[in-house]
């Protein structure tokens, strides 16, 4: 029989060298899941492979886990919407035991918050951004981005899905139209280095195409020099541990209102072995742009792979493994097409206010926070996805298993 064959030919492979598990791999997919039927009856033969060779656990792929998976509270939490998959309600539920795990009671998490709370309350409001696109902007972005770009290019193999969405999105969006991008924060490096090296390279002379993105106020904004250089780049200041009133969330739902670009790592850190829980503040920036505007943001969702190689950290402590970043890796990079929320808005309606009247509530209500929730949720639900997409495509083009194809793995 021809299944019989082909699992013999497989193991066989296996035994013999690793590499030929990719062929069989990229052979078995492009018979069975071409049309993105990752898991079905007809292949439950990959899902074992996989499980033994990638030592997957056998819980991920059982009816019975996935409906034993509880609901989790606080910065854990996860809304009714995220069940809309079985995926965004492991990643949620994951999410929430590795931060228990992460800021546990150690000495090292002890020293990292009083850092941050002893550098969030020495910050001083750096200089007033201004409109993005002045000569300062164009020196400091189009020198940084280029650097940033070239070194990236140098050091490592750049494989990009969707890009054309991104440049349109960019480029070509209605006039007045804010445009958020999100994307999974793999490494210290993301922003500038592979954010630079996957919009339009015209574009890194021209800032006011260029994206206004966030950074920790005690990471970058630590004195006025440095304060200065990353307001002409273009950074908007974020104090972590600081809430969603935060006077850095209103400048970026600003920006927003004048219809820039804003691009933000939801997870609020970096992740290097899976996604992390989506911030609250992202759900409340689209609320109130929509608030503000009549109409939400362009969402353009963005998954990438592989910097976590080029700039990795240790898992334990989240310190970087070398100040240097390795060259000769891969990276991958899949963007997808925007993100719908206008059901969650529509459910929400009555307590949003438009444009023509005063907000209803300055405060973050209950209601008003499931609302943020259910938005973050949804991106979640998409990264997830795009994630599985990607290690779809890079299986059938390349032959290369960057992870389980059914992206449950944490």
């Amino acid at each position: 029989m021809p299944w019989l064959h082909f699992i013999r030919s497989v193991e066989d492979s296996v035994r013999d060298s690793a590499n030929c598990l990719n062929g069989g791999i990229k052979y078995f997919l492009s018979q069975n899941i071409g049309e993105r039927k990752y898991l079905n009856g007809n292949n439950l033969f990959l899902a074992h492979l996989l499980q033994s060779q990638s030592k997957l656990s056998a819980d991920y792929i059982s009816a019975e886990y996935q409906s034993s998976l509880r609901e989790v509270t606080s910065e854990g939490r996860l809304s009714s919407s995220a069940f809309e998959t079985q995926g965004a309600a492991r990643l949620a539920t994951r999410s929430h035991e590795r931060m228990k795990e992460a800021f546990s009671h150690s000495k090292t998490a002890t020293n990292v918050k009083e850092r941050i709370q002893q550098r969030n309350a020495s910050f001083k409001e750096p200089p007033e951004p201004g409109n993005g696109a002045s000569m300062r902007n164009l020196v400091t972005i189009g020198i940084v981005a280029s650097l940033s770009s070239g070194i990236l290019r140098s050091i490592a193999n750049l494989h990009t899905y969707g890009l054309e969405k991104l440049h349109h999105w960019i480029e070509s969006r209605p006039a007045g139209m804010p445009l958020l991008t999100v994307a999974n924060h793999r490494s210290t490096m993301d922003d500038p280095f592979l954010v630079s090296s996957i919009i339009p390279f015209r574009d890194l002379f021209r800032p006011q195409y260029v994206r206004w993105g966030f950074c920790a106020v005690d990471m970058c904004f630590t004195n006025p020099l440095f304060s200065r250089f990353f307001n002409n780049g273009k950074v908007l200041p974020i104090r972590r541990g600081c809430g969603l009133n935060q006077k850095e969330i209103y400048t970026a739902i600003g920006m927003l209102q004048k219809g820039d670009w804003v691009h933000v790592f939801p997870e609020g850190k970096v992740c290097q072995k899976s996604l992390g829980l989506i911030r609250r503040g992202v759900g409340k920036m689209i609320a109130v742009a929509k608030e503000r505007l009549g109409f939400a943001p362009i969402i353009v969702p963005i998954y990438h792979e592989g910097m976590e190689n080029v700039m990795p950290q240790r898992r334990e402590t989240n310190e970087l493994v070398s100040i240097l970043p390795f060259s000769g890796h891969d990276v991958y990079v899949l963007v997808g097409d925007p993100i719908g929320i206008e059901d969650i808005l529509e459910k929400y309606k009555n307590i949003l206010s438009s444009p023509d009247e005063g907000p209803k509530t300055m405060e973050d209500t209950p209601e008003r926070i499931k609302m943020y929730e259910e938005i973050c949720d949804r991106i979640s639900f998409t990264l997830s996805n795009l994630r599985q997409e990607l290690r779809r495509k890079v299986a059938l083009e390349e032959g290369i298993l960057l992870g389980s194809i059914f992206g449950n793995e944490f």
